[in-house]
């Protein structure tokens, strides 16, 4: 078995942004690097400020089992974007090598392009966090991407996480829900993390955190959202709030930018 893992430099080529896979043995004795040398972005659209690999159980895309998603929180003219890649084997000149090259899509005018997903609000930061589960439990992972400094003032809103549910290893804004919950300021979605099956149902949660919430006289708070499989995710079940968590204590201490991140056990 080979390990995996995704390095993001989003300041490589003048902060256009690079994202670096290296495979390695059972036992970590040899690396092996390729790099996304295809469609880069503009400069100082930091490409790889958020990283993932995720398996395609379907073996789509080429058949290839491991995809490699990157955001670029700044590009399409600071509307953020998420690319999509796959390792290719490059033969040149009877030498050979493997690189990252983008996933490619057909256009309305059935041209090749770069498969990307695209922000809604200039400045949003959207993927700035990114985190990747089955939250309805048909067997395809979903990807989550937040964009903690999305902006609205009616109604209020301070914060935004995009749901793409996967169908066949593949994601479009036709299987997408959009989730609002905090007022602005808050940075909701700044961590997001899907958890592996808190009420024992079988099916992935989620954790999304909102530093900048105010609580009493703190700041922060984390939504917990049940995945489910009959509908999208309704509203949050459980709310933590610093408050609760020293409602038994004796300490005066003020907690700020509680949920800054998130972390869950790995599978």
């Amino acid at each position: 078995r080979s390990d995996i893992i995704a390095f993001g430099e989003p300041g490589a080529f003048q902060w256009s942004g690079r994202i670096e896979a290296d495979y390695s043995d059972t036992v970590l004795r040899q690396l092996y690097a390729y790099k996304s040398a295809s469609s880069t972005p503009l400069p100082y659209s930091y490409l790889g400020y958020s990283v993932l690999i995720i398996k395609s159980k379907t073996r789509d895309f080429n058949d290839r089992s491991y995809i490699f998603v990157a955001s670029a929180p700044r590009a399409s003219n600071g509307l953020g974007e998420i690319r999509f890649y796959i390792k290719r084997f490059v033969s040149t000149n009877n030498f050979g090598y493997d690189t990252l090259q983008s996933i490619f899509q057909l256009n309305n005018t059935n041209h090749s392009i770069p498969f990307i997903l695209t922000g809604e609000q200039i400045g949003s930061y959207f993927g700035h966090t990114m985190t990747a589960g089955d939250l309805n439990g048909d067997g395809y992972t979903d990807l989550v991407v937040s964009a903690p400094f999305y902006y609205s003032k009616k109604p209020s809103h301070g914060g935004a996480v995009y749901i793409y549910y996967g169908l066949n290893g593949k994601y479009s804004n036709d299987r997408r829900q959009v989730l609002f919950e905090s007022p602005i300021h808050s940075r909701f979605g700044f961590a997001i993390a899907c958890i592996p099956d808190l009420n024992k149902d079988g099916i992935d949660d989620l954790a999304i955190s909102a530093p900048g919430e105010k609580d009493d006289i703190h700041t922060g708070s984390v939504y917990i959202y049940l995945g489910s499989r009959t509908s999208q995710l309704t509203k949050y079940t459980q709310k933590i709030v610093p408050s609760q968590l020293l409602i038994n204590s004796k300490q005066t201490t003020i907690i700020n930018d509680f949920g800054f991140s998130l972390a869950t056990q790995s599978p």
